[in-house]
């Protein structure tokens, strides 16, 4: 598969991806960054390349990691991360329609997000739940532990399909953003700031509103299971909304760069408080399209 030339890149590649899983795997906070680094890695590879050379990188890199102490948590990552990014990489090298590019890559995620639990629960044995509640340390607080279970079986549904849209979203404009700059991607690519919700999605909030309040008025559990795990998605579907939407900002609004890092500092200083108003903004963005409203102000002055 390897040309004489490009074997020692090969091989670059092959530990390069068998290294940023094993990183994620014993470092969990940084599994999001070097799962995507896999997923730009396969894409690239794929604009690069084809589709053959970057799927052999994977499959070599799996073996690799064979051999290493949790093998198949690091195989299940670069299935995971990885397969997104070939199909990335092939949809933005056969010019796919980006919202059929990114609207793919979320039910993939989701179907490589449930393979994923589906091969822990037969080698373990554990639901996904009782695998999360067990790594809490609860000490001498038993309480501690029945909350965590609770919360963690209410919200795993909801949980698992927002993973899966971080994923497949920050994966789709990271992939657009490097193959852009590496001039693989020559057609307009899809721009950060410029992404929206569609606002049909308020139904969605609503039907999730509905649900809830009718499941715990009349005490029906599955109802008010459902709607809170369809209210926990739309946030933060609503918060990557408001945050596309500052990003828009941030950039149209004059102003000396000192001032925009002094928000930007106050953002993160009080951020409980700024998720909410991000939330709030990609809910009133959906309806109104602020981008369009402050372009029509501002061609009338």
């Amino acid at each position: 598969m390897f040309q004489p030339g490009t074997l020692r890149q090969g091989v670059s590649q092959i530990l390069a991806c068998t290294v940023l899983a094993l990183i994620g795997l014993l470092i969990p906070v940084l599994l999001l960054a070097c799962g995507l680094g896999i997923t730009l890695m396969m894409a690239v590879l794929t604009n690069r390349h084809t589709a053959v050379h970057a799927l052999t990188v994977l499959v070599l890199s799996a073996l690799l990691a064979v051999w290493f102490p949790g093998a198949l948590d690091t195989v299940m990552i670069l299935l995971q991360f990885g397969v997104l990014g070939l199909f990335y990489g092939l949809c933005f090298k056969n010019r796919v329609a980006h919202q059929k590019i990114l609207g793919a890559g979320v039910v993939m995620a989701l179907l490589l997000g449930g393979f994923s639990l589906a091969v822990a629960f037969l080698v373990t044995g554990q639901t996904p739940g009782e695998m999360t509640a067990a790594g809490v340390v609860t000490g001498d607080h038993p309480e501690l532990f029945e909350q965590v279970a609770e919360i963690t079986a209410l919200l795993m549904p909801g949980s698992f399909i927002v993973s899966a849209i971080i994923v497949a979203w920050a994966g789709f404009f990271l992939t657009a953003g490097i193959l852009r700059r590496l001039d693989y991607l020559r057609s307009p690519g899809p721009e950060f700031q410029r992404w929206r919700l569609p606002w049909p999605v308020i139904w969605v909030l609503i039907a999730g509103l509905a649900l809830t309040l009718v499941g715990d008025q009349w005490a029906v559990y599955p109802l008010a299971v459902a709607g809170k795990n369809v209210l926990f998605v739309m946030v933060i579907a609503l918060l990557l909304g408001g945050l596309t939407l500052a990003a828009y900002f941030h950039r149209a609004l004059s102003g000396p760069r000192w001032l925009k890092l002094l928000v930007l500092v106050g953002f993160l200083v009080c951020w409980p408080f700024n998720l909410t108003v991000l939330a709030l903004a990609g809910l009133v963005d959906t309806w109104i399209d602020c981008r369009a409203w402050y372009e029509r102000r501002g061609d009338k002055r």
